[in-house]
């Protein structure tokens, strides 16, 4: 378990009243949470997350608030960062449905967190997500075992 959590916050079209409350310390100041630099209106273009690919790799993971409003936007973004972006992107969702959500794992999101979102719950995902791409998933015990009774 971190100490603290480093979060980038992607202030998306539509969302800068929903990401206000998001800033800064949460959770005992164990998740820090700024606004992605938005540095000549970079945030306004869809290829905001392939143009921040490597500024986001000091982040443990790239927050990105999703609702109806903007969810196209946030499609073609994780659609032009696929195979650029190596931080974990992690969903802020309000009122979306499960065929949306499926879209958007389809196209990179690693996990998301729905509205209201509690913060404990957040770093509980991210730390989660973390230790996933760190020591990705293994065999259970006595899977190579059954393997070589079925093929033998």
């Amino acid at each position: 378990m971190r100490e603290r959590l480093d979060c980038a916050i992607l202030s998306t079209p539509g969302t800068s009243d929903w990401v206000r409350p998001w800033l800064g310390r949460h959770s005992g100041g164990r998740v820090h949470v700024q606004v992605l630099d938005n540095q000549a209106g970079a945030a306004d273009s869809c290829e905001v997350l392939a143009r921040f690919a490597m500024p986001l790799r000091r982040f443990d993971v790239c927050l990105i608030p999703v609702s109806e409003s903007n969810l196209a936007w946030v499609r073609t973004a994780l659609s032009a960062a696929q195979g650029l972006l190596q931080t974990p992107v992690l969903a802020l969702v309000h009122q979306l449905k499960a065929a949306a959500l499926n879209d958007l794992y389809a196209l990179g999101l690693a996990d998301f967190v729905r509205d209201p979102v509690c913060s404990e719950e957040l770093r509980v995902r991210i730390e989660q997500l973390l230790d996933e791409r760190r020591y990705p998933m293994r065999e259970p015990a006595g899977a190579a075992r059954l393997k070589e009774t079925h093929t033998s």
